[in-house]
């Protein structure tokens, strides 16, 4: 059995908008490849929010998907809110206001305080379209501006400080109310925008704690205060996504590309989900194809270990969006049959970390030895799951969960099937659970060996110490 071409590993998140949001749109990404739905709330008020999941879960039952859903919290975006609806010319070389204030010639809210403005400072405008140069920092509330490059600006439009300290929380108001709509519905991830440190996923926490639901947390990677603190960010959340566009408009472009692969690759280390977004096939916003250079960036970060592959304007308001996920896909097959047994770990890499990480390693190098080809993890955490994921093995990883939020939630993760399956008490009501659903899918055949790995004692999330091989057929001992 040929299990290495069988699947694709590599996840595809796909941006839920007006081009996909209703039953047939959602049914068609479903059926195209998409894994996990991202719920963008920049664009919507709370009551949506649970509209929308109900639909996508509706969707998903119907056709016996597995399907997770992100919701993305927007942060404190920051916008010029007084151009008019025609625009403003701006022009090379003329000077203006730009604060919170109404006397300013740029007005931008939210509220914000300029606290430290580097020499030249630069202001860029629309994603980078419009760069202005800073002059003089007048007050915590204006700073005088030169226009370098110039044009007609429209309203509404997004504005990016690099080298300017502001002081702006990255959870707002907004937020709170977008999280405390999906905590009431049956969302699996959140993301948080414009992280910067790693204590800035406490006022999440706090509202899941005082709502009594506890889910993974990603940072979005977008400012150079996160690049900075990144080994700490990494680790003090579940995932992370390597949001290019606001990177872009931030640090110097030529930058971004060994950024991204410094993001995956501290991960990758740490097993965390790691999201790669932001125009991997911008001009399929408009066009049935993409571009040779787009086809180019999505197979390197799939060759540089990104866990999942993420869709944006394509699927939200793009002419094709069932398009662009079969792109995705596509060439993620193709790059995969590259990438499948590449990841050796060194043997301090996963002593380092613990039992759970060395039963794993230890997994995935036997099936390295082996023509075994499926690894099966029982697990109600994910981490099990996730710490055998991380070793990009050439075998099929199956998790099994009681808990199907659990399974949801690896919809994040390379290379992982999950199934909710019954709880059970000892090792071999699990196993044999276990061989039954892997005959039931056509993963294995009597006679085949499978792996393994689960905690003992059965139940307790974070005690993964067993390591087993079963030859199907077997009785387990």
């Amino acid at each position: 059995m040929n299990l290495l071409d069988s699947q694709r590993r590599t996840k595809i998140v796909a941006t839920i908008g007006p081009a996909s949001g209703d039953k047939q749109g959602l049914r068609a990404l479903m059926l195209a490849g998409m894994d996990v739905a991202r719920i963008n709330t920049a664009h919507l008020d709370p009551p949506e929010i649970p509209e929308m999941v109900a639909l996508i879960r509706e969707v998903a039952a119907g056709e016996q998907l597995m399907i997770g859903i992100l919701l993305d919290l927007a942060g404190p975006k920051i916008r010029v809110t007084n151009i008019p609806r025609e625009g403003r010319e701006l022009v090379p070389d003329e000077k203006l206001v730009l604060g919170t204030g109404s006397e300013a010639d740029l007005v931008v809210q939210p509220d914000l305080k300029f606290i430290d403005v580097a020499d030249r400072a630069r202001v860029k405008l629309d994603d980078g379209r419009f760069e202005l140069e800073v002059v003089e920092h007048l007050s915590d509330t204006s700073l005088l501006i030169r226009v370098i490059y110039g044009g007609l600006l429209k309203p509404k439009k997004g504005v990016n400080f690099p080298g300017v300290a502001l002081g702006l929380e990255a959870f707002t108001a907004r937020d709170e109310a977008m999280l405390r709509a999906g905590l009431a519905c049956e969302i699996d991830w959140v993301a948080l925008s414009f992280v910067r440190t790693p204590q800035d996923r406490a006022a999440i926490d706090e509202i899941m704690v005082a709502t009594g639901r506890r889910l993974p947390v990603m940072a979005k990677i977008e400012k150079p205060e996160a690049v900075a603190a990144l080994e700490d960010i990494v680790a003090a959340f579940d995932g992370v996504m390597v949001a290019r566009g606001d990177l872009g408009v931030e640090l110097p472009l030529e930058e971004v590309p060994l950024i991204q692969k410094r993001i995956i690759r501290c991960c990758n280390a740490m097993g965390k989900p790691v999201v790669t977004a932001t125009q991997l096939l911008d001009s399929m916003v408009t066009a049935p194809t993409p571009t040779r250079a787009e086809v180019n960036d999505v197979a390197n970060a799939i060759l540089d270990g990104t866990d999942a592959l993420m869709l944006s304007n394509e699927t939200a308001v793009g002419r094709y969006p069932v398009k662009a996920v079969e792109t995705l896909d596509a060439v993620a097959r193709t790059t995969e049959t590259a990438t499948t047994d590449r990841v050796i770990r060194r043997q301090d890499d996963y002593q380092s970390r613990g039992i759970a990480n060395a039963i794993s390693h230890a997994a995935s190098n036997m099936v390295r030895e082996s023509d075994i080809s499926v690894i099966v993890t029982m697990t109600h955490s994910g981490i099990t799951a996730r710490g055998v994921s991380r070793n990009r093995p050439r075998a099929r990883i199956i998790a099994l969960s009681p808990l199907l939020e659990t399974c949801r939630q690896l919809q994040l993760s390379w290379g992982v099937t999950a199934f909710q399956v019954p709880e059970h008490t000892n090792t071999d009501e699990m196993i044999a659970a276990a061989e039954r659903l892997l005959l039931r899918e056509g993963l294995v055949k009597p006679g085949d060996h499978f792996i393994f790995t689960a905690g003992i004692p059965v139940g307790r999330a974070g005690t993964t110490n067993l390591l087993k091989v079963q030859q199907v057929g077997e009785q387990s001992a």
